[in-house]
């Protein structure tokens, strides 16, 4: 809340705020900027109780397995199916009485209540079920489940050999090598890196990547087969260039060929021996690299099967290498997949109080929210463009008179065979105000490269009533 001064510090927000992307481009190894956010670097740091929460569809999930075996004080996890949002109103459902297990532990920590939460699993997690990938998400299948430990002693690692023909848990005498070069628009489906739950936010079924990609497909199950936790790749393989990626994508195939995006990552090769050293790659020449995917919790339908796919580009997630780029996998004992297989147990079967929310404030919609999200493809000139509309709507809050309203718009355009043309465009627009007295921010952002520079042109306007200031 601010008083009469609320526009000396408005304009003060403004010069001293900077364009985040500029700072974290100088930082493109993992330098003490990044290592001072990270709790990783020594957990036993934290000594008070955590409490870790969040989705599968959240990228910010992937910290809570590993913040649950690296931490030594009291420390819970809860994950469930949502995207970046709270768990009683968050997407995909379903919802949880969320602000009821907060109050359980705040009570236990603070008032020293016994409400229970401290014999819970370690990790309470929801299961996704083999189902219809698609944009738009409103539940998800599947059903809650709970581990004692993390690490579990409910867990096998299982590797996966990649050979020519597929993916077995025996090592296969095959080891002619695969080559392969993905398209440069290779993973256009595979949904926005950060979603919020709204409609087009999640990956749209793979079977367009999987085409793009060099693919590993594993038999049909004829049993349920449950993950938990991180997938991690193992691969030999040699490239033509000195700088260049891999992108993995793991997939649930059903009988009828829909392909459905359980995990992905994605690695800079040039990291292979240190993050905080990166080294251009020997063309040609052989190395060992190990990743993991991002965690999941997902469980594999009879008649389904798993497909590993391997490409050399990931947009928009991820900027072109400079060159185009030839990749050769090497089969082997040093080229698999590990798989986190869980055996099935429903002797820890969470449950939740139902959602509960606050009242919302009252208030009038002046114009709708609506998203548009389009990948284009013009077979005239090779373009490939994404293009993401995203408007919040405009609401008259009746209490205050104030009205708010958000806009975002972003372009991503690449061309067949021309990593460097790529160009993402990006427009903000956040709007608040009172009646006659009304303020804007407009920003616009577009970054370009080169084979050794990145370019960044960052615009911000401010008006007030109209006029910019």
């Amino acid at each position: 809340m601010w008083g009469p001064k609320w526009r000396e510090e408005w304009f003060k927000r403004m010069d001293h705020t900077p364009a985040y992307i500029e700072t974290w481009l100088k930082h493109q190894n993992r330098d003490s900027f990044w290592k001072h956010g990270s709790i990783c670097e020594d957990f036993s740091e934290i000594e008070c109780a955590v409490f870790a929460v969040g989705g599968w569809a959240d990228p910010y999930s992937n910290a809570i397995p590993r913040m649950l075996e690296g931490l030594n004080c009291p420390r819970k996890g809860l994950i469930g199916p949502w995207a970046h949002e709270y768990p009683m109103r968050a997407l995909p459902g379903p919802q949880i009485g969320f602000l009821q297990e907060c109050l359980r532990w705040w009570d236990y920590w603070l008032k020293e209540k016994d409400t229970g939460i401290m014999n819970e699993p370690m990790l309470r997690t929801w299961i996704h079920e083999s189902g219809k990938p698609g944009g738009v998400q409103k539940e998800r299948s599947g059903s809650w489940i709970g581990e004692n430990d993390w690490p579990s002693n409910n867990m096998t690692s299982v590797h996966f050999f990649l050979y020519q023909n597929g993916m077995s848990a025996k090592a296969q005498s095959d080891t002619k090598k695969m080559i392969h070069h993905s398209p440069l628009d290779a993973s256009a489906e595979t949904g926005v890196w950060f979603p919020m739950g709204i409609d087009g936010d999640f990956p749209e079924d793979q079977r367009i990547a999987d085409g793009q990609s060099l693919c590993f497909d594993m038999e049909p199950q004829t049993e349920p087969a449950e993950i938990l936790g991180h997938p991690q790749l193992k691969l030999e393989i040699s490239v033509n260039q000195p700088l260049a990626l891999v992108a993995a994508r793991l997939c649930d195939v059903s009988p009828q060929g829909d392909s459905l995006l359980v995990s992905w990552g994605l690695f800079n090769l040039c990291h292979h021996r240190s993050h905080e050293n990166p080294e251009p790659l020997i063309p040609n020449q052989k190395i060992q690299v190990e990743f993991p995917l991002r965690a999941c919790a997902h469980r594999l339908l009879p008649g389904h099967r798993w497909r590993l796919s391997l490409s050399t580009s990931c947009f928009p997630h991820a900027w072109p290498s400079p060159k185009l780029v030839e990749l050769q996998v090497h089969p082997g004992n040093n080229t698999f997949l590990t798989l986190p297989v869980r055996e099935k147990n429903d002797s820890q079967t969470p449950r939740f109080e139902p959602a509960e929310s606050s009242i919302p404030l009252d208030n009038i919609i002046l114009d709708q929210a609506r998203r548009n999200r389009v990948v284009s493809r013009d077979a005239s000139n090779g373009k490939t463009v994404l293009e993401d509309q995203n408007h919040s709507g405009r609401v008259l809050f009746q209490d205050s008179g104030l009205e708010m309203e958000d806009k975002a718009s972003d372009r991503l355009e690449i061309t067949k065979d021309h990593p460097l043309s790529m160009i993402t465009e990006c427009h903000r627009t956040a709007s608040i105000g009172r009646g006659d007295w009304q303020t804007r921010i407009e920003t616009k952002s577009t970054m370009t490269s080169d084979e050794m520079n990145f370019y960044l042109e960052n615009h911000l306007e401010a008006y007030e009533n109209d006029h910019v200031v």
